[in-house]
């Protein structure tokens, strides 16, 4: 049998649109849960919008519930990506948008963490851009991490300050497109925009480039490398505890041949023994 949870949510989550009016007219207290989840989430997060448009003609006060983590109807339907859903709620109350959950995310944050482009348009405004989560992740953070490309450039269309802005623990967005998503035109986006950003330090001192050595990001190390000095890349690979031969073998393939080119190669080979390395290795095969 049947509990009315199970009844209420396969009706709204379908769109049975006459089962619904049958349990608004005979079981009104369907309408909420334990947590505070209620039908007129459920539907949003469905994108049912017949279901919503039922509900909040019967209960329009639905509209500034929230379950047990502060979500409201429209962050569902924008984490989601439900655009016709999103556009009944922002009708119905535009307020909404600017309501954060208990982690600090607007629906905005919610869209853009799951790329739905479509959403962000919607809820993305010159001047009203959320501010930061609870951890300091901004809208562009999120996306970026995540490679949504289109969102990200749709972003900073509309804020470009936006990529200046840092993580509680001090990261930047080119942080976390090497952490995350690795996508290189979001690296050359980021990177064209803030190109400051490659000498930002988080919490732990950690810069972009170090990040990119960690993780082994061959593209934005080269990136990266050839507006470096070949003294700040040793000492990065040297700070990641990575200056053996093998992780120090890209970076000098590029930088010894020219140096051995205009320097006396017997300087060369006490600079490479200086830095523990064996000189007689043939660092450009």
């Amino acid at each position: 049998m049947e509990t009315d949870f199970q009844i209420w949510h396969k009706a709204v989550s379908k769109g049975d649109t006459k089962r619904v009016s049958h349990l608004l007219a005979t079981t009104p207290a369907f309408l909420n849960t334990t947590n505070g989840w209620n039908a007129l989430h459920c539907a949003a997060q469905h994108g049912q919008d017949q279901v919503v448009t039922q509900l909040l003609a019967a209960r329009f006060d639905l509209l500034q519930t929230a379950d047990d983590q502060d979500r409201n109807a429209l962050h569902f339907a924008a984490e989601r990506g439900r655009s016709k859903v999103v556009e009944q709620l922002l009708a119905a109350d535009p307020k909404l948008a600017h309501a954060i959950d208990s982690v600090g995310r607007t629906p905005l944050h919610r869209a853009a963490n799951q790329g739905w482009h479509a959403v962000v348009a919607q809820l993305a405004k010159p001047g009203s851009i959320p501010a930061a989560d609870a951890h300091g992740w901004s809208v562009l953070h999120g996306a970026a991490l995540r490679g949504h490309e289109s969102v990200v450039k749709l972003l900073l269309t509309i804020e470009p300050g936006l990529i200046k802005e840092v993580t509680e623990n001090g990261e930047t967005v080119l942080h976390s497109v090497i952490r995350g998503s690795r996508s290189r035109e979001l690296l050359a986006t980021a990177w064209q925009l803030y190109p400051e950003a490659l000498h930002v330090a988080n919490h732990v001192g950690d810069t972009p480039f170090h990040i990119a050595i960690r993780e082994r990001f061959t593209a934005a190390i080269d990136m990266f490398q050839s507006n470096m000095t070949f003294d700040e890349v040793v000492d990065a690979f040297t700070a990641c505890e990575a200056s053996s031969e093998k992780h120090l073998k890209p970076v000098l393939d590029q930088q010894c041949e020219g140096l051995r080119e205009v320097l006396n190669p017997d300087l060369v080979n006490i600079t490479l023994e200086y830095l523990g390395l064996d000189p007689n290795v043939n660092w450009m095969t």
